[in-house]
Parts: structure tokens; C-alpha cells; sequence
């Protein structure tokens, strides 16, 4: 995360860049592409073609949403990438508004949660198709590593943003964004069952647990899943169905 100022200095021409973006458009946010590096291989992400302005409430409300878990029909799990490594942020929002960041040891995934305080508080944010951000994978990481632990904490975590946004927005606007998000974990939470090095017994009794927490319940009944790309549809089916010996060979080869 960047949070800077003019008079911070001096800047790498890559800062300088962002830095000029943000003083062009009187922006509160600028975003950047990323590159992943993985295994000597690097795939871009670039979540727009050309600079791409959000202005005023309504439009920032739509990125977030966006970001936070995209319409049925998206094929991404988000339309914008969420990390505070890829964006420049106005500090005096920051101040301004008393915004600290969550310690991982208390959340998951505490970039959202940040900007899930942050950008509802900004006027403009501008995305730019230029890949600032490199992020090396570590398959060492314990992000990478999962525990049934590991599953209540997203369960905790999902509580937080589901709070989080009920403070902000009525429910009816975010729902069906929040729901695709808890799609994203649940399938997140499952693949991370099925890469780990337990006996098979142990990783089906692990998805069946995960599978029938009541957390799950609305997301399985009511999501439009039909509006979905077609292995996401069908992945979903199995999900609903408790299918589990499809839902692991789905998570292995197709997503």
C-alpha cells in the first residue's frame, strides 16, 4: 500500500507516473495491472484496456462491487483486482477518516476489508492499464497451506464483510455481489482441501463438514447460478447437490 504525498520524495519514475495520474484526474485512488511470477513463468492482469475513471458515489459504489464479486455472468471471480500492494491512495483520506489496516492475525484477506472502509469515503479513482504491481508466488506461503482452522477464519471473515457492508448499503444492492464472494471462498476453501497431502477419507469428511455449515445455505438456494459460465454452473450444480467426488476432480482439472 502507497499513501503518499507530492512532497514525499524523491520518486522512481514508476511512482512518478502514478503520482501524475493522480494529480491529472484529482484522484483519491489509482490502480494499477499486476504481474504474477510463478515458477519462471509471468501472467499479466490488466483489469482495464485504457485509463478508467470512477467518479462520485454511485460510480465508486459499482467498482466496489465489482471488485468485492462481479455479476453472475463475470467468468473472474472479481472484474477488479483487490490488494492495497497495486494502488495509490490519497492520504489524506486515509487521516481524514481514522482508516487503519486489520492485522492478519485478526481477519483474512485484509486488503479487502480496508478498502471496504476506504472507498466508499473517496470521489475518484482512476484505473490504469499499465502493470505496476509484480507479485511473486510462493508456494511456500502459508497462504497456500489449509487447515480447518483455516475454514473458520474465512467463516469469521465473511461475518466481518457482510457487517461491514450492512453499515454502508442496504442489503438488497450488495446481496447478490456479497454471495458471489462467499461462492469464491467456498470454492477457495474446498480446493484448498483437496490440495493437501491427507488421506482421501480425511479430505472427503473435511469438504463434507465445510459443505454443510449453515453459512453456505443462502448462497446454495438463492444464487441465480444458471447466469454463470458453464464450468462454474456446473460446479455450482455439484456444490448444491453435495457432490462431492465431482466437486474434487473439478477443483484439480477444470477450476
Amino acid at each position: 500500500m502507497v499513501a503518499l504525498t507530492f512532497d514525499d520524495g524523491p520518486f522512481t519514475p514508476v511512482t512518478m507516473k502514478i503520482l501524475a495520474t493522480a494529480k491529472k484526474y484529482d484522484a483519491d485512488d489509482v490502480r494499477s495491472g499486476t504481474i504474477f511470477y510463478n515458477n519462471g513463468k509471468c501472467k499479466i492482469r490488466q483489469d482495464v484496456n485504457h485509463i478508467t475513471i470512477f467518479n462520485g458515489q454511485e460510480e465508486i459504489k459499482s467498482f466496489m462491487f465489482d471488485f468485492l464479486g462481479p455479476q453472475p455472468e463475470e467468468p473472474r471471480d472479481v472484474k477488479y483486482m483487490m490488494s492495497v500492494c497495486l494502488a495509490l491512495h490519497k492520504r489524506s483520506v486515509i487521516e481524514e477518516n481514522h482508516i487503519r489496516f486489520t492485522s492478519e492475525r485478526e481477519t483474512l484477506s485484509e486488503d479487502l476489508i480496508f478498502d471496504l472502509d476506504l472507498l466508499p469515503r473517496m470521489n475518484c479513482i482512476v484505473c490504469i492499464p499499465d502493470c505496476f504491481y509484480h507479485y511473486r508466488v510462493n508456494e511456500n506461503s502459508l497462504s497456500h497451506f489449509y487447515s480447518m482452522e483455516k475454514f473458520l477464519r474465512t467463516h469469521s471473515f465473511l461475518e466481518l464483510v457482510n457487517n461491514r457492508l450492512k453499515q454502508i448499503y442496504n442489503e438488497d444492492e450488495f446481496k447478490i455481489h456479497y454471495l458471489r464472494l462467499m461462492f469464491t471462498y467456498l470454492r477457495g476453501s474446498i480446493g484448498g482441501i483437496v490440495h493437501t497431502r491427507d488421506l482421501f477419507y480425511t479430505k472427503l469428511t473435511n469438504i463434507k463438514t465445510v459443505l454443510n455449515d449453515d453459512i453456505w445455505k443462502e448462497l446454495l438456494t438463492t444464487y441465480p447460478y444458471r447466469r454463470m459460465s458453464i464450468k462454474h454452473r456446473l460446479y455450482f450444480f455439484a456444490l448444491r447437490h453435495r457432490l462431492v467426488l465431482p466437486i474434487i476432480f473439478a477443483n484439480k482439472f477444470l477450476i
